[in-house]
């Protein structure tokens, strides 16, 4: 595709089209919920992670104040870098994968 060969746009015309811009969000959607995906694996899942119940990672910010719910986890968990490692592979080779499908 050689880009000089076409004609300028008209200078009505968006720079973003519909279906770039539906394009755009279903990428977007799909690496988004890939990444919090494999973020919410390794807290529920993962046999190195902490395997918290599902109630517990989605009211992490109560586990400060302590109770009955939280009671053997240990809060500095939610600041795991193994968790970042994880939501970041996921994410690098995602886009790794969109950057040689084009």
């Amino acid at each position: 595709l050689d880009i000089m060969s076409k004609p300028p746009r008209k200078a009505d015309e968006g720079l973003i089209s519909g279906w770039l811009f539906f394009r755009y969000m279903a990428i977007g959607t799909y690496v988004g919920a890939a990444t919090v995906g494999a973020a919410t694996w390794w807290f529920l899942y993962s046999p190195f992670g902490p395997q918290l119940s599902y109630w517990q990672l989605t009211h992490h910010m109560s586990c400060l104040g302590g109770g009955e719910e939280f009671k053997g986890v240990d809060c500095h968990i939610f600041h795991d870098p193994h968790l970042m490692t994880m939501a970041l592979s996921v994410l690098v080779t995602i886009e790794m994968l969109n950057a040689m499908n084009r």
